[in-house]
Formats: structure tokens, sequence, C-alpha cells
């Protein structure tokens, strides 16, 4: 099932979160599954024996598993291939791991596999619903934590120290913060009603707090472009949901897609150039990506299988 949020009564995938049984322990597997006979249409080449790649959760296997997309060669491999369905994933830069959320045995455990060896262990149980948020300088993490049945509290929390603070409060709904690329500032999203979610940032101490876009509208899922200018995320509009791109410094809002099928779940790629995204194909998800400019469009999967939750992995 997919999690899903309401706001006056109509239904929208603001948080696509595959839950899945439950296993009693974790097993992780690495195999190549297949390669596309598209052609390579991403503007993207081979400029040296590293290549970025794109990880994503797919239930093609009938589970939810972690697979990557390579833009240049158009491979697809499996990346993490587990007993119950993962949730979701992040990548923390400051350890160069992905870190994913998995259900075991009724608890929401986050594991992590690294870049360099492969190997997959167990990090924590999950402190939050979602997948939380990493630094990207420091062993810090940020995630909502629900307080009593409505609200939630924006919290950072050092993995290291153990030291917990709150840094927002009275959310109506899960906060989706994401570090800027300095780690000096959290993107999130304020719902503070039920047709009403902006988009804020804030500083990790709770200082400096601003409310960006300030509309009637439902807005979600922020992420930071790499030089930490510019902000990518949803808006609905006449119950659609559409990317757009917020210039920080001038409140310039750009259009990225178009359109009456829900685009969402946006992500710049680690040089600014490519943005890949989730889009509804007849009711199915599939992954796109296009340009940062909103040009150049083309869709990378095309699996009768759920495909979501993109994330790029940076070429080191």
């Amino acid at each position: 099932m997919y999690r899903i949020k309401y706001f006056l009564g109509v239904s929208f995938l603001l948080s696509v979160l595959f839950v899945g049984s439950c296993a009693k322990q974790m097993n992780v597997k690495t195999e190549e599954v297949t390669t596309t006979n598209q052609k390579n249409t991403s503007g993207l080449t081979d400029a040296s024996t590293c290549s970025p790649q794109i990880l994503f959760i797919s239930d093609r296997n009938g589970n939810g598993d972690i697979y990557s997309y390579n833009p240049i060669s158009l491979e697809t491999k499996s990346f993490a291939i587990a007993d119950s369905s993962i949730n979701d994933l992040a990548y923390n830069r400051y350890s160069n791991t992905v870190v994913f959320l998995q259900q075991v045995s009724g608890k929401k455990n986050l594991y992590k596999k690294d870049i360099v060896s492969g190997e997959v262990s167990f990090l924590m149980e999950s402190p939050a619903e979602e997948i939380p948020a990493w630094s990207p300088e420091q062993n810090v993490i940020a995630y909502s934590k629900k307080i009593g049945t409505e609200q939630y509290s924006l919290v950072i929390q050092n993995l290291t120290t153990q030291s917990i603070q709150v840094i927002y409060e009275k959310a109506l709904q899960p906060l989706e913060p994401n570090w800027s690329p300095d780690g000096a500032k959290l993107v999130f999203t304020l719902t503070d009603s039920l047709n009403n979610a902006d988009i804020a940032i804030i500083n990790p101490d709770g200082s400096d707090f601003k409310n960006l876009t300030k509309t009637e509208k439902i807005e979600g899922n922020p992420s930071w472009n790499p030089s930490g200018e510019k902000l990518l995320f949803f808006r609905m509009i006449d119950n659609h949901a559409n990317l757009f791109e917020y210039v920080i410094d001038t409140d310039e809002l750009i259009p990225l897609t178009y359109g009456q099928k829900n685009q969402f779940f946006g992500k710049y790629s680690s040089d600014g150039s490519k943005i890949v995204y989730v889009g509804d194909t007849d009711g199915n998800w599939d992954l796109f990506m296009m340009n940062s400019d909103g040009n150049n469009k083309s869709q990378l999967t095309f699996n009768p299988a759920f495909d979501g939750n993109p994330i790029w992995l940076p070429c080191k």
C-alpha cells in the first residue's frame, strides 16, 4: 500500500512509501537485472570511469527493493534486494552510504550500504515514520517526531552525542526535512491547515525561520540544487501535482512540468544539470528525467510495477 495524505477529502500521493510484509531478518543481495535498448537521450556522456547513478524503489520483484539506473548506459541493476519491503532511501554524504528504511518484525529499522565495500549493516531503529535526513557535514539527522495524534515537530539529533533539539513545532503533517548542500540550513514542508502546505527554511539551531511560499496551495517534497541557491518542490493545482523551481534570493518561481498528470518527487543531479522525478503514466508510476530548466524530458523506466522515490548517487 502507499502512504496517502488527505486534504479536503482529496487524496494525493505526497510520500511514496511502499509498505510490505515483515521479515525476521534482513537479507540483501545485488544482481544485474536488465539493460534497455533505448537510445541515450539524456545529454549525459561517459566522460570518465565514473557515471552518476539513480537509485529508486520498485516492486517489480514483488517486493519493495532498491534498483539503480545508469542514465548513460541505460542499465538497470538491483542495488538491494531484501526479505521485506524497503520503504524509503537516502544518501548519507557524510559517511558515503545509502541508508534505507525497512520494516522488520514489526519495527522500522534503518540499514546502511557502504558505497565502496558494498557491505550492508544495521544502523539503528528509526526514530521517525519516514527516513531521516542526514547532514552532509556531520553525524546529525533531522526528522519529524509525531506529538500526540495530530501534530509533528521538526527534530535535530546528533548521533554522536545523542543530543536532541526540537527546532519547529505544531505542524499538521510530517515535515520532509532536507539539508542544504553546506549543512547550514534545512528546507521543509510546513502544513498548517487542511488545505495549505508551504515551503519553509530554518537554521539547524532553530533560528532564522522563513516561510518562503505563503500560498493557499499544497506544496511538498522540497530539495536543494547543488549550489544551495534554488529549491525544487511540487505544487498542487486543480488536484494535480507539478514541479516548480524556486530561486531563494529573488523569490522567482519557475514551472518545470505541466499537465493533468501528477509529476513530483524531483531531485537535482550532483552537477545540477538534470532532474530526475516521478510521473504518472496512466495510473502507473515511472521515472523521468529532464534538464534543470525543464527541457528535454524523457521517460526512464517502463516497467508495469511501481517505480519511485528516486535519488542521485553522486559520481565519486
